[in-house]
């Protein structure tokens, strides 16, 4: 498999859960930490999709692509949180929020158990990637 396919297959499932949970977030209300287990199990079914074998490799992308998506779902919804009071749309507040501003919105919106969620999340990626293997469909008729 192409390591830059792959990669590229990593960033969009990142960005593309990121994008969702912040949509979900914002029009709720709410943080919604448990989406970190959603994305958990739709970066595992993409590499599953992708053919990668199930070993240290998949587990190592399933852990930094669920990673990156929490890190990007957390930023996305500190801009929205932002934006009105910057008066810019979200995806303006986006490009001119600092890492360290989303870092302390972050903190003051997710609880303990949204920690706890993110991080069962990542652990979860990974042990799915060593094991989960798709079903195999060349004996089905």
């Amino acid at each position: 498999m192409n390591h830059l396919k792959t990669g590229l297959w990593c960033l969009v499932t990142a960005t593309g859960m990121a994008a969702l949970w912040a949509m979900a977030a914002v029009a709720t209300q709410r943080p919604l930490g448990w989406m970190a287990l959603l994305t958990a199990l739709d970066v595992i079914i993409m590499l599953s999709l992708l053919r990668l074998a199930p070993g240290a490799m998949r587990a190592s992308l399933a852990a930094a692509t669920t990673v990156l998506s929490i890190t990007l779902a957390w930023w996305f919804i500190a801009a929205s949180q932002m934006a009105p009071m910057f008066g810019l749309h979200p995806l303006q507040s986006l490009q001119r929020i600092s890492p360290h501003l989303a870092l302390s919105l972050s903190a003051a919106s997710f609880n303990r158990f949204d920690l706890v969620l993110a991080a069962t999340s990542i652990v979860l990626a990974a042990a799915w990637g060593f094991v989960f293997k798709p079903r195999d469909r060349q004996g089905a008729s």
